[in-house]
């Protein structure tokens, strides 16, 4: 009689442990196949673009509101120049209209950096102080794909020199633009804003520079 209730002991926990693995295998299998349809890679990329669209919006914003309350911008800073939000000679030479973003053969003079600020020091060289209405932003955005850090020499390595933001200033008008990286929303680009490009959100007073 014992060795029959072993028996069956041992039955019952030979069946729990295959359920056990069976489970596991299920489980196993819908995490791969919910990674699989997420994709998130592509969510990645799609929620870099959607900040890429929104920093490009509010620059121009910004510019805008510069213009109608403190006036032109200086023609040092909006003739035959383009500025890129980049390290110097990451990705393109230093007379390359900001990597060839632009069509307008004036606008042949780049000038890189990562600085943000708003005192005209930034990449985007604009002094915002003067406005009375109050300065709107507290930094100039930079694409959110940049990565600036320190190595051991303490110098600054530039990681995803593909993406960066960029502005284009000719008599008085302007543009803004962001390489965009999913397809969701570069199919669409030119759709969007207008512009001229299938790969750039591009958005200003004058989005064919």
């Amino acid at each position: 009689m014992r060795n029959a209730w072993n028996m069956r002991g041992r039955r019952k926990k030979g069946f729990k442990l295959i359920e056990l693995v069976i489970a596991i295998a299920i489980v196993a299998i819908l995490g791969i196949t919910v990674v699989v349809l997420i994709n998130p890679i592509k969510i990645f990329r799609e929620a870099r673009d959607s900040q890429r669209i929104a920093d490009i919006e509010q620059m121009n914003r910004v510019m805008s509101l510069y213009s109608a309350n403190v006036g032109d911008l200086s023609a040092s800073i909006c003739d035959n120049k383009c500025y890129a939000q980049t390290l110097p000679g990451m990705g393109f030479g230093t007379a390359a209209r900001c990597g060839q973003r632009y069509s307008a053969a004036t606008n042949n003079t780049t000038v890189t950096s990562t600085e943000q600020g708003i005192d005209g020091t930034g990449w985007v060289p604009v002094d915002l102080r003067p406005m009375s209405v109050g300065v709107p932003i507290t930094a100039w955005p930079i694409d959110p794909k940049t990565v600036v850090n320190l190595n051991r020499a303490q110098t600054q390595v530039l990681v995803g020199i593909s993406q960066y933001y960029s502005f284009a200033c000719l008599n008085n008008a302007w543009e803004f633009t962001a390489h965009l990286e999913s397809a969701r929303y570069s199919s669409s680009s030119s759709e969007m804003d207008g512009g001229t490009d299938v790969r750039l959100y591009e958005v200003g007073t004058n989005i064919g520079l």
